[in-house]
């Protein structure tokens, strides 16, 4: 009584090799580190030539966390990243977070958005985006 077992169980998958995504679109698409703030980024001095595998680069960027909090630098809350951004910018940025899968062009456009914080400024919000995350 040999039965062929058929797999039922992940029918909706289809099992294909990832497409490459093209390097305008992962500009266009994602969110990255700019690369005018790398010289003097805290984190970035971090991950130097001999950092080559991802733990290492892991490990390196835990460290360099651990570090940062006693930095001069550090937002320790919430209010002082909204001191540093403008409480409008802040505002501004959760609203579109927490919109961001159904904002229209139009609902943009309508929204009036402060104008960007300087370039001192977000250096500092993207050392402590990198220090939330390791």
């Amino acid at each position: 009584m040999s039965k062929e077992i058929s797999n039922t169980l992940f029918r909706f998958v289809t099992m294909r090799a990832p497409g490459l995504i093209e390097k305008e679109e992962v500009v266009e698409s994602f969110v990255t580190f700019p690369s005018e703030f790398e010289a003097d980024s805290f984190f970035y001095a971090a991950l130097t030539s001999e950092v080559t595998t991802a733990a290492q680069r892991r490990t390196a960027l835990r460290n360099k966390a651990v570090d940062f909090e006693s930095d001069p630098k550090f937002l320790a809350s919430k209010e002082d990243l909204k001191t540093l951004v403008t409480e409008d910018y802040y505002t501004y940025s959760v609203w579109l977070t927490s919109h961001r899968s159904v904002v229209t062009n139009d609902t943009l456009a309508s929204r009036q958005a402060p104008p960007n914080a300087n370039p001192t400024k977000l250096k500092r919000v993207w050392d402590f985006i990198l220090s939330n995350n390791y």
